[in-house]
């Protein structure tokens, strides 16, 4: 009898197909390994959650992978929505493993593989102000529930580095036909705002927004440094593709690592190009954290599946730089370890982005 391993999909912006291609790459690696001595199925429920959806869709979703017997569930992949089913996951004591930046889903029965991570990435940001010799930020973040995680994090990392905060805007992810809620119309007031207050360099903490804010930003001919969260991603993108030219971000992505690049190759010769580095990285690490736990439990139920993941130590992990490693255990259910688990890397004209220079915490 095959092991029941479900996939909560409930973000539309992310392909189903991408979960489907990092979990079969990772299970072929665990088939390769002869860890697994049964078969695995794959069960996906649907849901669409926020900022678009409802946390009842996401909800809804996890419980149906739960009454068909999963043995364990990955995802969501944002915070808000992995955030909706921590409660439930601690209730029903089934594990799961969200693929988020928050580092306040783990919990008993919560586990988290994380492309960036809110505290980790705040620090890393202010780590570039500081080398740079800045000493004051204006921030904007937006209306996604972890984006305030980055804000809280950045204040106390800026006030370690003597970084003196002038001013923070907040931006809603959520488009409407009014011009006061229009994303564009908020973005240049937000930015204006900001620039009113004269700070050095400007840190973006958002997600959705981040596009909207990169084009006012551009629009309005503000020539300022600028670093972002894990949000720098979407400077490849084509819609966004000229106006985060420059900015400094978060990445959980260096091409200096091996288990990194020798997936990313293997996933492009089957599926093409993908733009969206960073998930796949914690997805393919959310599965083969998962399948190092599977092996290591020592009866396959979901509570020998919970003892086996907190076994899971030191497992070399595909994200951040080499030496970056994937580890649970008792009280600790964030996976992602290591001084260089978190990247920064700058966003270049034409779509491209580098790594940086790897720098000195403050």
């Amino acid at each position: 009898m095959s092991a029941k391993i479900g996939i909560l999909i409930t973000e539309p912006q992310l392909s189903p197909e991408v979960w489907r291609n990092c979990a079969a790459i990772a299970l072929e690696d665990a088939h390769r390994r002869e860890i697994l001595d049964y078969d695995v199925e794959f069960i996906e429920a649907h849901g669409e959650g926020l900022p678009t959806g409802s946390t009842q869709s996401v909800t809804d979703a996890w419980k149906e992978l739960a009454d068909q017997g999963a043995l364990a569930i990955i995802g969501p992949a944002t915070a808000d929505n992995a955030m909706a089913v921590r409660q439930m996951a601690d209730q029903y004591q089934v594990p799961t493993i969200s693929i988020t930046a928050t580092s306040y889903v783990a919990s008993e029965w919560c586990f988290s593989v994380s492309w960036g991570s809110g505290p980790e990435d705040a620090f890393r940001m202010v780590d570039w102000l500081k080398v740079n010799g800045i000493s004051s930020m204006g921030i904007v973040w937006d209306t996604m529930w972890h984006a305030g995680e980055f804000v809280e994090f950045l204040k106390i990392a800026g006030k370690r580095a003597n970084i003196n905060v002038t001013s923070t805007e907040r931006v809603s992810v959520f488009g409407a036909k009014e011009a006061s809620r229009d994303p564009m119309a908020q973005a240049r007031q937000a930015i204006a705002n900001i620039r009113s207050t004269a700070p050095q360099a400007l840190a973006v903490a958002s997600t959705i927004a981040t596009i909207p804010l990169s084009l006012a930003l551009k629009e309005s001919g503000w020539q300022i440094p600028v670093v972002c969260n894990n949000s720098l991603g979407a400077g490849r993108e084509p819609r966004a593709q000229g106006a985060m030219d420059g900015w400094v971000g978060t990445s959980v992505y260096d091409e200096r690592n091996a288990i990194a690049q020798r997936f990313l190759d293997n996933y492009e010769k089957r599926h093409g190009a993908a733009i969206r580095t960073d998930f796949l990285l914690s997805c393919h690490d959310a599965f083969r954290a998962l399948f190092e736990g599977l092996a290591l439990a020592p009866i396959r139920t979901r509570s020998g599946l919970h003892e086996g993941l907190e076994k899971v130590r030191m497992l070399p992990s595909g994200m951040g730089s080499p030496g970056t490693y994937l580890g649970f255990g008792t009280f600790d259910h964030r996976a992602l370890k290591g001084n260089g688990a978190i990247v920064l890397r700058t966003i270049l004209p034409g779509g491209k982005w580098q790594r940086l220079e790897d720098l000195p915490s403050q």
